[in-house]
């Protein structure tokens, strides 16, 4: 209606308000991208990623991966990679996110299956250890980058069948994120929590 009717009581700069029609008209046209899947899929994605090599180490990555990002909706780049292990609390069994987009810390609580997952991820590090969660294979004094995690994603959904998983820009793993947003609301829990 303000932009309509150039309502200008609050707004008396006319460029302001062309540039705001500008946006919304962006926005509206912009494709929508993202989805939720479904736990069958979910089960599928987790089966694949405890099987998808030959190298358990490997397997247990993606397996940590896809679960940290289906159960809690953390972010790959920012928050999944750059996970180090004294963020892990196996004692209080809690595991202490740093969100580069929110520029704070917030802890969650671990269930059973991510427990399980990080006590059994942790094992590989007993004879080569690393400060990171997902380290390099070959050096494991840095962080695995964002482009190798997405061949091991790519694998992952190519071996459970997930629909599209092979079109561009579809079946992203940022997508399960949206699907523990979904699935956390549906159950029930308050926005904020979701």
């Amino acid at each position: 209606w303000v932009l309509e009717n150039r309502y200008m009581a609050s707004l008396p700069n006319l460029k302001l308000l062309d540039s705001i029609a500008e946006t919304v008209e962006k926005n509206a046209q912009r494709k929508k991208v993202g989805r939720v899947y479904d736990e069958i899929e979910i089960q599928a994605m987790l089966a694949a990623a405890r099987t998808a090599w030959k190298n358990l180490w490997r397997c247990s990555q993606a397996y940590l991966g896809v679960l940290l990002g289906v159960r809690f909706g953390m972010r790959k780049e920012s928050e999944i990679l750059h996970l180090k292990w004294d963020h892990v609390d196996f004692e209080g069994r809690i595991l202490n996110v740093w969100s580069m987009k929110n520029h704070k810390w917030r802890q969650l609580p671990m269930t059973d299956e991510i427990y399980g997952a990080f006590s059994t991820h942790r094992k590989f590090f007993e004879n080569n250890p690393s400060i990171w969660v997902f380290p390099m294979a070959k050096n494991r004094d840095r962080r695995q980058s964002g482009q190798l995690f997405d061949k091991i994603w790519h694998k992952v959904k190519e071996k459970a069948r997930i629909r599209d998983w092979n079109v561009a820009g579809a079946a992203r793993f940022h997508d399960l994120r949206h699907t523990c947003a979904s699935k956390t609301a549906n159950d029930g829990w308050p926005i904020k929590v979701a």
